[in-house]
């Protein structure tokens, strides 16, 4: 009788954590504006399954065993005569009990946990992989989680620019990637990115503005004049602005240019009046103490441009990244190249 009462007690035991498993639900910043899921180990991208993805319960962030432990160089196995699900990377080990959420580890500490088996795979705490197995795991600004185990080159700002920079939900990564250069024709690194290119015997693509053009005429014939080609910045992305630009361009330098820098929301519309559109996957302008950008370039997969915005900190930048990247892989806007445009 009392091996029967304790089978129907662990039987009610087992029905009741079914049923609060299958009520987690999926984490809900994990699932990104376009409806697919990431996942960053250290500096990669990941695509993992999105019928394996992490799930809260009880206030708790649980992930699926094999999404949270390979990177953290542990395994698992389960015992289905114990319903133990047993962690382990070398001679440390964490059992836990599925019933009960009773766990013992190898060095005799005793911990309150839970664990249990939903959708084709096991689930546990994430804190508790974290605590035992070391990794931090952080939930970045685009609500994609970032595990880190120490092996990182980039931060968590770098990550994220990254990340958008990517052509498609998962693109095809490509060996030595272009990084196209673009440059904004005013600014108190105009002088500094002029020497540095000559140095680089590159003939670069410098965008000006109408006001530029109209309070700067000299940068301008200057640029000109050392070989550079010279495109319209228009930051409104009207074809208007590029026709004033243009305009007084012609008065200039007597001449008129089809090249133009703006933003990518822009660019069909001045496609088809006939422009040639560029746009950056990159500024500049957004590095910060936590974002660099030559990094970011180093680690990029896919091809990438880079708008500098005139000023000293971008010609800094620039050197950065004449020094870390391959030329191979560095290219200027022109009108004989299919104009990159960003995602």
């Amino acid at each position: 009788m009392r091996r029967v009462l304790s089978l129907v007690i662990t039987v009610l035991f087992a029905v009741q954590l079914l049923l609060l498993s299958a009520s987690g639900q999926v984490y809900p910043e994990q699932t990104v504006s376009d409806g697919l899921w990431r996942f960053v180990v250290d500096d990669a991208v990941t695509y993992p399954d999105d019928r394996s993805l992490p799930v809260v319960q009880e206030e708790r962030l649980f992930f699926p065993v094999d999404l949270i432990l390979p990177p953290l160089g542990a395994d698992w196995q389960i015992d289905e005569a114990t319903r133990t699900l047993s962690i382990y990377r070398g001679e440390q080990i964490v059992a836990i009990n599925l019933l009960t959420g009773q766990a013992i580890t190898s060095d005799g500490r005793f911990l309150i946990t839970r664990a249990f088996y939903l959708n084709g795979t096991y689930y546990i705490v994430a804190s508790l992989a974290l605590e035992e197995f070391g990794g931090k795991l952080t939930l970045l600004s685009n609500d994609v989680y970032r595990l880190t185990t120490g092996s990182q080159a980039l931060t968590d700002d770098e990550v994220v620019a990254l990340m958008d920079s990517m052509p498609s939900f998962r693109p095809e990564v490509v060996n030595q990637p272009t990084v196209y250069l673009l440059f904004h024709g005013t600014g108190g690194g105009i002088s500094s990115i002029l020497t540095q290119l000559s140095q680089h015997d590159m003939r670069a693509a410098f965008f000006f503005s109408a006001s530029d053009i109209a309070n700067s005429p000299a940068t301008v014939r200057r640029i000109y004049i050392a070989g550079h080609r010279i495109g319209i910045w228009a930051p409104g992305g009207s074809a208007a602005e590029v026709v004033r630009a243009n305009d007084l361009l012609q008065k200039v330098l007597k001449l008129r240019t089809n090249l133009v820098m703006a933003p990518s929301i822009s660019t069909a519309a001045l496609e088809r009046a006939g422009y040639l559109v560029w746009n950056a996957s990159f500024s500049t302008a957004s590095e910060t103490e936590t974002l660099s950008l030559s990094p970011v370039l180093s680690t990029v997969g896919w091809p990438t441009s880079v708008w500098f915005d005139g000023s000293s900190a971008s010609a800094q930048s620039l050197e950065k990244i004449f020094s870390s990247i391959s030329e191979l892989r560095l290219r200027v806007a022109s009108e004989t190249l299919r104009p990159f445009q960003s995602p």
